[in-house]
């Protein structure tokens, strides 16, 4: 997974992108309970980090868990 800054409309936006398909990104905000998909035009405004280590991953997490999400499935891994 991949840790960006997304510079979206609405502002920046730190997140994890979990998926990325041929027309659809999945990306985890931080404090989001859930999944977003944007369209892949939209990686354009990614700003890159570098891969997520395990304590990124691990914030953003508990991060959707303090949201009320805590389906274990849509977690990032």
């Amino acid at each position: 997974m991949e840790l960006v800054r997304y510079h979206s409309n609405e502002g920046q936006y730190m997140a994890l992108v979990v998926r990325t398909g041929t027309k659809w990104t999945h990306i985890l905000y931080m404090n989001s309970p859930r999944l977003t998909k944007i369209s892949n035009k939209e990686a354009r405004y990614f700003t890159s980090f570098g891969e997520a280590s395990k304590k990124h991953i691990a914030m953003f997490n508990a991060s959707a868990r303090k949201a009320g999400y805590s389906k274990r499935k849509n977690l990032a891994r």
